[in-house]
């Protein structure tokens, strides 16, 4: 049966910590040990007994059996004494045993402390009522509407007096809350009193396997050698206890340093898009860190698949940002290269006609008939060409470029692109206007590259024929990719934010209902 989580209002933590089953077990198998090893001694001096061991090599062979044999039997010593020190049961002598003892008699302080500790604030808020708002205790000011008990510092509740006159309503109430008060000071004892066993029991063990580790006449290895190999089996030791945790520390850093980065990118695209664009590129191999990290936790069930799904939204969302972008370009592109068509039809014909002397000098009529002609094939190509464009759809363009965005890159690119950066020219004259305006666009989600390819579009020349005859309405299709473009940074700010806040609440020991259950049930 575990121990209990909470220690309120005794301690803040478990004060007796440990498993005395896992103890027990721990100095039966080394009692185990010990008894095998007698064993492998009877058997080891049982194999020189025959006649014919009597020849030079027997006897050599005899004597390293021997020295072999009197090594194990001083190691029987170490493994016995330990197992002795620590016990092989609850209810006989040894650690285990008294850890038992003293933690059943902290489980016994527990009880009675928070028994009494109910007791004392219900009679605490009765004295208070019938006191005017005041706690009249003993050696002390009074105290208006205190909320909890005053305790000592020793930790012991402050006892209360009666003061000349008090009611009987203050004098039940101080009364009770005394009575409650001697026995949260009992709990309190046994609490120390469980300490001090268990801290004596260890004393004891560590005392009795030191002394046993002395005294077998077994020679530890020292040397420079014997250090080195020390060291490095303590370093992979802690390694392999440590890992996950310091996995999870760097993606939980390399998440909150993303995320900065991000928000960051959002407000420079606006005064400074290169480095806008060396932020966003940072944040997301810091997320790329973090979801490698998620991912080999979760692998090996030290963290939850929650979090991998949550990286890679964070991936998805940016890579279908990126896209987007890359589609309002397009977007502007195919429009230019209609119109683009369109005038060299128009010049073409142009060019045919007044070749064939369609168009005379002086002769009105056939020079607007060629005029004429040439608009209708800049028209039919318009169209032509136009029915045959495809815009990117809802995912964006995907190009070579598209995987080249997941391509890390070195801090150092971020530390060249600001030193590279005129600030003064990017700020102007009025660098705080400049910052609280960004930010304004950046919480709106505002995009300035969209913006930039609505205002190339309205460069089009004769764009609304362009429009027409092609079928395809360009600037909505750049508002319509501005539209996802935004949908999916909310997607992304707003996962990343639930989940910022679900960390910061569980280091206040505070769970989300139902989001912590999920990232506690998806693991391995």
């Amino acid at each position: 049966m575990g121990r209990p989580a909470d220690w309120t209002p005794l301690a803040a933590a478990d004060p007796v910590p440990g498993d005395p089953l896992d103890v027990a077990l721990t100095g039966a198998r080394l009692q185990q040990v010990a008894d095998q090893i007698t064993a492998d001694v009877n058997w080891l001096r049982s194999l020189c007994t025959a006649q014919f061991w009597d020849s030079g090599a027997g006897q050599a062979f005899q004597g390293q059996v021997d020295d072999a044999a009197g090594k194990l039997a001083r190691a029987h010593t170490r493994y016995l004494a330990a197992g002795q020190a620590l016990g092989s049961s609850l209810s006989g002598p040894g650690y285990a045993g008294a850890l038992d003892q003293a933690q059943a008699l902290s489980l016994r302080a527990l009880s009675q402390a928070q028994s009494a500790w109910s007791v004392l604030r219900a009679q605490l808020a009765a004295a208070e009522l019938a006191n005017h708002g005041f706690a009249p205790y003993e050696g002390a000011p009074l105290s208006l509407y205190p909320g909890q008990p005053r305790l000592d510092s020793s930790g012991n509740p402050v006892l209360m007096i009666s003061p000349a006159g008090a009611g009987p309503q203050l004098s039940a109430a101080v009364s009770r809350y005394n009575a409650s008060a001697l026995e949260y000071r009992t709990a309190n004892g046994w609490l120390a009193e469980a300490v001090a066993q268990r801290d004596q029991a260890a004393a004891r063990a560590a005392a009795q396997i030191q002394a046993a580790i002395g005294a077998d006449g077994l020679q530890d290895q020292t040397g420079l050698w014997h250090d080195i190999t020390s060291a490095a089996d303590a370093a992979f030791g802690w390694t392999e206890q440590h890992w996950a945790q310091v996995l999870g520390d760097i993606a939980n850093v390399c998440g909150w340093i993303a995320s900065a980065l991000g928000i960051l990118a959002l407000v420079f695209a606006f005064i400074c898009p290169p480095f806008a664009l060396a932020l966003e590129s940072m944040a997301l191999t810091l997320t790329e860190v973090a979801a490698v990290c998620h991912l080999v936790l979760a692998i090996f069930g030290k963290g939850s698949w929650a979090d991998v799904g949550l990286d890679m939204i964070s991936l998805a969302t940016f890579g279908w940002g990126r896209n987007l972008l890359r589609a309002g370009e397009a977007t502007v592109e195919i429009a230019d290269e209609i119109g683009t068509a369109g005038v060299v039809a128009r010049a073409d014909a142009l060019s045919i006609g007044l070749t064939a002397g369609r168009a005379a000098a002086g002769d009105a009529g056939s020079f607007a008939s060629l005029i004429k002609d040439a608009d209708l094939a800049s028209d039919l190509t318009v169209s032509a060409v136009g029915h045959e464009a495809r815009l990117p759809g809802i995912l964006g363009k995907f190009s070579d470029k598209a995987l080249a965005d997941f391509t890390p890159v070195s801090p150092v690119s971020v530390i060249k692109t600001i030193r590279g950066t005129d600030w003064e020219a990017a700020l102007g004259n009025h660098a705080s206007k400049t910052l609280t305006t960004a930010i304004t666009q950046a919480a709106h989600m505002e995009s300035p590259e969209f913006t930039e390819s609505l205002d190339k579009l309205e460069e089009i020349p004769d764009l609304s024929r362009i429009v027409k005859l092609s079928g395809i309405n360009f600037p909505q299709a750049v508002t319509r990719y501005n539209q996802l473009w935004v949908g999916a940074q909310v997607t992304a700010l707003g996962t990343d934010v639930a989940d910022k806040v679900d960390s910061v609440l569980n280091y206040f020991h505070v769970e989300v209902p139902g989001y912590d259950w999920v990232k506690e049930h998806a693991q391995t």
